[in-house]
């Protein structure tokens, strides 16, 4: 996504709480747009488009080999990266489960042999 600069006018109770907002103030109003957007009826926006962004890669243990050892599958889940300085992607990440849970889901479907279901489609954006 393109950036513009824009400036906001504060008034002094607002600019004491935008002092308390962690890591960067344009990054966070950039996510409370997303939200708004989304929480208004707009179509999700994900926070790394095009989907050839999104490309957050989990290692998945497959089964062992021939001495006992894991073997490791690097699986592209085409989903946004959780840890961007943008933030958590909504779409990608959906808030009743924390990353790591996400994680461990997608690893058993893989096992499973189930792709995860949010990486369908994801090429077609």
């Amino acid at each position: 996504m393109s950036r513009r600069v824009t400036t906001i006018s504060l008034c002094e109770q607002t600019e004491q709480i935008a002092k308390n907002i962690p890591g960067s103030f344009s990054s966070w109003i950039r996510m409370q747009l997303l939200l708004h957007h989304t929480l208004e009826g707009g179509e999700p926006i994900h926070i790394q488009a095009p989907a050839s962004n999104r490309q957050y890669k989990v290692r998945i243990p497959v089964g062992r080999d021939q001495f006992g050892r894991p073997v490791i599958e690097v699986y592209d889940t085409k989903r946004c990266n959780p840890h961007s300085t943008k933030g958590k992607c909504l779409i990608c990440w959906p808030p009743h489960l924390t990353i790591e849970e996400h994680t461990l889901e997608i690893a058993r479907l893989v096992q499973q042999g189930i792709y995860d279901p949010l990486c369908e489609g994801a090429e077609e954006e």
